[in-house]
């Protein structure tokens, strides 16, 4: 067989694809696209526990890119990977987190009270990606009149990241743009933290962490709050578009939803498990 995660019929029926897969070839060369697949859970946990050997410092996608200069989270390795790790839990509370349902109720509703009025919509188009584009840029401190420049610079990282033909130089622009977004974003909020003014948001949270006796540079913090943004914005897209698909698509979910509401937090967390906006990770 071959497997070509860029072939209509597998973006149609994926878990089909990755059936066969385990079925017929687990570990599977792509020689056109020079990548293998590794379709066994036994061996995608070795993988996933052998950093010295598969690494994630060269970064997510199909393609070659250099290690980062400020490797984060998904491009780093343990021990630097697990440092970050421990600072940023000490940044990301329950009570940061917590806080934000009012104001995600408060959006949620205005939005849905234009599809109201409008009597129909493209639930992607007109929920799905506005919530976590809102939700997310508030909760680091994008201003309201760059939000939609981050959703549209998160869909050219995306297809990057994910090697579709063509997107190559789209990828780059939309990557520098974020970078040099951050550079001043940063810059301008240490000038307010300087000052005791900054607003009590992640990026000042972030900026103010330190964990054995080291904060993050203003290069990692960057990445961090790129990875918030643009990985936040698009995960949660199609996890909300997704949901509702299974919801109106399986017979009776919907009519048990409506007569048991309880079941509400655990159809959310079976559609992160069954039809998942991350199809697969990285290493090399």
């Amino acid at each position: 067989m071959i497997y070509d995660p860029f072939d209509p019929p597998t973006h149609e029926d994926p878990d089909a694809a990755f059936a066969q897969l385990r079925e017929a070839c687990p570990v599977h060369f792509n020689a056109e696209r020079e990548f293998f697949t590794v379709a066994d859970s036994g061996a995608i946990t070795g993988i996933l526990n052998d950093p010295a050997t598969w690494s994630s410092r060269f970064r997510n996608g199909l393609s070659y890119h250099a290690p980062a200069a400020a490797p984060m989270l998904l491009d780093a390795d343990p021990p630097i990977h697990s440092w970050q790790r421990r600072l940023l839990q000490k940044a990301w509370t329950p009570q940061l987190i917590n806080a934000l349902e009012p104001r995600v109720r408060q959006v949620v509703d205005a939005l849905m009270d234009g599809v109201e009025a409008a009597r129909s919509c493209d639930f992607h188009e007109a929920i799905a990606g506005p919530v976590p584009t809102l939700i997310i840029a508030e909760f680091i401190g994008v201003p309201d009149a760059h939000r939609e420049q981050f959703r549209r610079w998160s869909d050219a990282r995306v297809a990057g990241t994910a090697g579709m033909p063509g997107h190559e130089e789209a990828y780059a622009q939309a990557s520098r743009a974020i970078d040099d977004y951050f550079i001043e974003h940063i810059a301008d909020r240490r000038a307010l933290i300087a000052r005791g003014t900054a607003p009590d948001d992640f990026t000042t949270m972030v900026l103010t962490t330190e964990d054995a006796g080291r904060h993050l540079d203003d290069a990692e913090v960057g990445q961090v709050l790129a990875l918030v943004l643009l990985g936040g914005i698009e995960t949660t897209t199609m996890h909300l578009s997704n949901l509702l698909h299974r919801v109106v698509t399986e017979a009776g979910l919907a009519q048990r939803l409506r007569d048991d509401p309880g079941l509400l937090g655990i159809a959310v967390e079976e559609s992160m498990r069954v039809d998942s906006p991350t199809l697969g990770l990285f290493r090399t």
